[in-house]
């Protein structure tokens, strides 16, 4: 009887497999059959802190933000954008971290233009976070990008590349 009971229990497995049920914005338990990287879905229970783990991340991608040209910039990306993309040339732009990150959070700061950014690419900490070191009026090569990780233990960003 134990055996018929794995042998079905396997089998149930099998036959869920890649089923699940996404929360999508607005629509708790709606099936999804195309993703954008931003469903909900959720871990089991009991949890204590988060019981949901957004889709991007179970297919291994990140988020990402397009930042258009501009003179003077401003982006303040939430912790679901790992990477602000500059499409054009920005003369200024003034960046803050992202709000509330996550152990080990990346940010990535990239120039996807054919032009070296020059003048003035300023990074500020959000509020209860800091900058292990200061990063103001850099210039980032065209096709280069910068990345940050987050300490939870420290409560700062570290620049890694």
């Amino acid at each position: 009887m134990k055996r018929i009971l794995a042998i079905a229990a396997v089998l149930l497995a099998v036959l869920s497999f890649g089923t699940y049920k996404a929360v999508s914005q607005g629509s708790p338990g709606q099936q999804v059959t195309s993703l954008t990287g931003t469903e909900q879905i959720p871990l089991g229970y009991p949890c204590t802190v988060s019981c949901f783990v957004n889709s991007n991340v179970l297919a291994g991608t990140s988020t990402y933000l397009l930042v258009a040209t501009g003179t003077t910039v401003t982006s303040a990306p939430t912790s679901l954008t790992e990477t602000l993309i500059a499409t054009g040339a920005i003369t200024t732009w003034n960046i803050t971290t992202p709000t509330a990150p996550f152990d080990g959070e990346r940010f990535v700061i990239a120039n996807a233009t054919g032009s070296a950014f020059t003048t003035n690419v300023s990074l500020t900490a959000a509020s209860g976070s800091s900058l292990n070191t200061t990063y103001t009026s850099q210039t980032i090569a065209a096709g280069a990008s910068v990345e940050f990780r987050y300490a939870t233990s420290t409560t700062k960003w570290y620049r890694v590349r």
